[in-house]
């Protein structure tokens, strides 16, 4: 498909201005749905003496179905904002031979977190236009927005909870995770290196904080056969995406194609992040928090620039275990 017509097919979809039919059609179907149940009261009222107290909740229920509508539509908006931008990142991409060395770290964030939005929320939001029927998707969508919607829909509070929520989620394979990297180095004693991995691995278990020099001195386990993604049992694998917020239950060539794409995609942004410098971050508090995590992270990075993508996926959880309180969650975990 070429690429003009799947920005025009997205931006058809996502972007709700260039659909007045279809909004005048929505916004006149509530208010149909509103004159009929108010309607509906004032018989009921007349002719069987309804009391004031049901027809103020009928007058509820549609506040209600207007307060959903609209929030779905504003989540909409902002969403097919966002995939706007994309393209116009994407199309400055295509220019430069898909160079991504000449884009900013901010727009290569965009392009990442707006595709992951779109495959989340787009099914609802298709579901949307299905006509009368697609009325009842937002409903369904509000009652799991972590499931079925992306941040452009969600409530302050509820962004605060739902990173909580993933921290914990995370925290509680970590354990688990080092063991078995622990458990495989001691199995496999031939390698010089693997002594350095198991002294790690325990240090890590006593609650200490690892080093940059420690962990890469253990960064050839993960370029062979024995940690890295190809090699790594099922159980192994699972621990993994779990640890990265992905559904466990994938056949281990789906889990090791997603693991894979999640850290390419973030070594991409620790290059832009290098090429532009870590002194030029701006907001002084976000700097004294995760400018130190982010030059260890970054150099870690760099240095494993040719290693297997498992390396950087179990140094997150070597560096991330005793690092932070789930309080100060690293911009690593924003996945």
């Amino acid at each position: 498909m070429a690429a003009p017509f799947k920005t025009l097919m997205f931006s058809r979809i996502l972007t709700t201005c260039r659909y007045p039919s279809l909004q005048n059609h929505l916004f006149t179907l509530v208010r149909v749905a509103g004159s009929s149940w108010r309607g509906l009261d004032n018989i009921q009222a007349s002719n069987f003496s309804i009391s004031g107290t049901k027809s103020a909740r009928g007058d509820s229920r549609i506040q209600n179905f207007r307060k959903v509508i609209n929030a779905f539509m504003a989540g909409s908006k902002q969403l097919g904002k966002d995939v706007k931008v994309m393209f116009q990142i994407q199309k400055k991409l295509r220019s430069n031979n898909y160079n991504w060395d000449t884009l900013k770290t901010e727009e290569i964030i965009h392009i990442h977190q707006t595709r992951k939005d779109l495959l989340k929320t787009l099914p609802v939001v298709a579901g949307f236009f299905i006509p009368f029927l697609g009325y009842a998707v937002p409903f369904a969508a509000f009652l799991y927005p972590k499931q079925l919607l992306s941040r452009h829909y969600w409530q302050p509070q509820q962004y605060e909870n739902f990173l909580k929520q993933d921290t914990k989620t995370r925290r509680r394979h970590y354990l688990p995770l080092v063991r078995e990297v622990g458990r495989v180095a001691l199995s496999y004693k031939a390698h010089n290196q693997t002594g350095e991995l198991i002294s790690t691995s325990v240090k890590i278990v006593d609650k200490e904080h690892p080093s940059n020099k420690e962990l890469l001195n253990a960064v050839e386990l993960f370029k062979g056969e024995l940690l890295s993604f190809d090699r790594l049992p099922r159980y192994h694998l699972k621990k993994l995406s779990q640890v990265w917020l992905i559904s466990p239950w994938f056949p281990n060539r789906v889990l090791r194609l997603r693991l894979k794409r999640v850290l390419k995609s973030i070594k991409k942004e620790d290059a832009a992040l290098k090429r532009e410098g870590l002194e030029h971050l701006h907001e002084e508090q976000l700097k004294a928090a995760l400018v130190k995590w982010l030059a260890d992270w970054v150099e870690l990075s760099d240095a494993a620039e040719d290693t297997d993508e498992s390396f950087l996926a179990h140094c997150a959880v070597f560096k991330t275990m005793n690092y932070t309180t789930e309080k100060d969650v690293p911009i690593r975990q924003r996945r």
